[in-house]
């Protein structure tokens, strides 16, 4: 018997697989027919397990390969499938295949012996071929909106119900994903890097590449890629479908744990985007105590930056932003201490340096109270969490879903705890100014030249104590400055006070008044 014919079997659920559609009934009635019907053998049978929901047809591997197929192997006459909408479930497409495979002489036959009759070449036969699919495509779209219909209940209740995002794996609730112990604390690491200005973009994912992260597919992280979750707003406890042109399907609060906070995930936007360039990095990078607070002879600022060949080798150096002269930060750090060593404090005029520290301190209170406002409003969205999550609890009737409603009320409980206790912290001002007040009086008391040592905001209140002047670093990487602290100059040079208009800007040894600027 010649092998004249080719054959299809497809199911596309669970359920057709046991109802009596199943691949197995399908090849039984393929090769029957073949055999009994067209007195011929199949030569080959593609048995799959693929969705013909319309639109996805016209990229079918299976029948682009049945055409090909036909099309080089001359001898095939006959294209068997089990049943209509085993073929698929668009109408389009159906009779567009169909035409396809008569251009090359090849005819299309149904096996299901409740079907045969569609086989006849005459009216009635080809109305009731349109009906059958047209009868197929018409319950894809029902069966189409009802399971969109149940998605759209779940995710509106906090589930994921799409694939896994990176960084997280699946649990034994469906569309609930947990934190991956592996991945996670990996990227929720880079996010706070990018965040807190440690890292730039390109620096966080080479420092995951070196960690040795990969994503789901065991493939390395791409910028593109990482671009996207950094600005993915799953990763801030939300849930979006930006398929469903719907605004209730954005923003939708979710029950897996989050990365990053909503205001952090804001921020993060406006750094892949460009819009909001950090320096942290540089300001609290101990190896430029000057970034961003000395100046450059021509008056533009001082920015750190690392001179590098590629190859291991670097050089810290300085740059002004206005003139582009760049400066060997070792150079300027030797000149910086010279100056600092040469300053010997007489605290003989506590009262007068205490109450300049509280005035600097005023300053930096602003920032505090800010923060707090900040930290205060974070709260207030916790809490609302927190009442929402209490109000799906009491209104869940599946007892499944019971522990983890919990897990996710007692974590965003633990956060508002976090928050209350930070913002009491920052509340004790008076109590942080006393500190402060401690420890500039130790520091001026002991040693000036360990003022490049401290962290950046201790550095901005030293500087404005002692110089409220600027720093300056002239062409020849030297530093110097034309103006000292006033509490200095009452100590410097006791001859010149109550006599000078200028004893604010009494001269000490390595240091030039804005009279005479005098390198070191």
């Amino acid at each position: 018997m010649k092998k004249e014919a080719v054959g299809l079997c497809r199911v596309s659920s669970a359920e057709q697989r046991v109802d009596g559609n199943s691949l197995e009934s399908q090849q039984k009635h393929v090769y029957d027919f073949a055999k009994e019907d067209l007195g011929c053998d199949i030569d080959r049978l593609w048995s799959i397990d693929v969705s013909s929901k319309a639109g996805k047809n016209v990229k079918r591997k299976d029948l682009m390969e049945i055409r090909q197929y036909c099309k080089e192997h001359k001898y095939i006459k006959y294209f068997i499938v089990d049943k209509v909408n085993r073929l698929m479930r668009e109408i389009k497409m159906f009779y567009w295949f169909i035409q396809e495979l008569e251009n090359i002489e090849v005819q299309t036959y149904f096996a299901d012996p409740q079907q045969q009759d569609l086989n006849k070449d005459d009216p009635v036969a080809q109305l009731k071929t349109f009906l059958a699919i047209y009868e197929a495509e018409r319950d894809n779209k029902e069966r189409a909106n009802t399971t969109l219909t149940r998605m759209k209940d779940r995710v509106l209740q906090g589930y994921n119900i799409f694939p896994l995002h990176q960084g997280y794996q699946k649990t034994s609730i469906k569309g609930l994903h947990e934190p991956d112990s592996e991945h996670f604390p990996l990227l929720q690491t880079a996010m706070q890097d990018i965040l807190t200005g440690r890292a730039t973009v390109y620096e966080a994912i080479k420092d995951l590449q070196e960690k040795g992260y990969r994503t789901p597919s065991n493939k390395p992280l791409r910028i593109d890629r990482f671009r996207e979750i950094l600005v993915d707003d799953y990763y801030a406890g939300f849930i979006t479908v930006k398929t469903w042109d719907d605004p209730k399907f954005k923003k939708i609060k979710g029950l897996h744990k989050p990365m990053i906070t909503p205001e952090e995930h804001e921020k993060m936007k406006e750094i892949v985007a460009g819009k909001k360039r950090i320096f942290e990095k540089k300001k609290d990078n101990k190896e430029f105590p000057l970034g961003n607070i000395g100046f450059c002879e021509c008056g533009g600022k001082l920015v750190g930056f690392i001179h590098r060949n590629g190859n291991g080798w670097r050089s810290p150096k300085y740059r002004c932003r206005a003139c582009g002269k760049q400066y060997h930060a070792a150079k300027i750090h030797v000149s910086l201490d010279e100056v600092l060593g040469k300053i010997n404090f007489n605290m003989a005029s506590e009262d007068v340096f205490v109450d300049a520290l509280r005035e600097i301190w005023g300053e930096e209170e602003g920032y505090i109270l800010e923060k707090i406002r900040a930290m205060k409003q974070r709260q207030g969205h916790f809490e609302e969490d927190k009442a929402m999550t209490a109000r799906k609890l009491a209104l869940n009737t599946d007892v499944t879903l019971e522990n983890d409603f919990k897990d996710v009320l007692n974590q965003i409980k633990d956060q508002i705890n976090i928050i209350e206790s930070d913002i009491k912290e920052a509340e004790n001002i008076e109590k942080d100014l006393d500190k402060f007040i401690q420890f500039s009086l130790k520091f001026v008391d002991q040693n000036m030249t360990a003022w490049r040592l401290l962290n950046r905001i201790s550095r901005i209140k030293c500087k404005q104590l002692a110089f409220p002047g600027e720093i300056i670093v002239n062409f020849s990487e030297k530093v110097c400055t034309p103006q000292i602290s006033p509490i200095l100059s009452l100590i410097s040079n006791k001859k010149e006070l109550g006599t000078s208009p200028n004893s604010h800007l009494v001269e000490v040894e390595g240091i030039a008044p804005s009279s005479k600027r005098l390198e070191t």
